[in-house]
């Protein structure tokens, strides 16, 4: 929590063969004004028969002020596909 608002610091790893689409979409990210992303790395993908490069990036999300954010009940999600069944 920063300033009474949920924050979160995130890595992701994005696979693209065409660099400027990853440009693009920290461009993006960064026009929302939701999420701030840096390129932490770039590594070429190495696997047999594929191109392109994977590129590790450091993200932080504040959400944006003036939007209310609600405490709401814990929601069950139903990773195991039992339809809410409990055991």
């Amino acid at each position: 929590m920063q300033d009474g608002r949920p924050v979160a610091d995130l890595e992701l790893v994005v696979a693209s063969k065409i660099p400027s689409n990853v440009t693009q979409m920290i461009e993006d990210m960064e026009s929302q004004g939701v999420f701030h992303a840096e390129l932490k790395s770039q590594n070429p993908q190495r696997a047999k028969g594929e191109t392109g490069s994977e590129y590790e990036l450091d993200v932080h999300y504040t959400p944006r002020a003036g939007y209310a954010i609600e405490r709401s009940a814990a929601k069950r999600v139903d990773t195991a596909g039992e339809g809410g069944k409990t055991q």
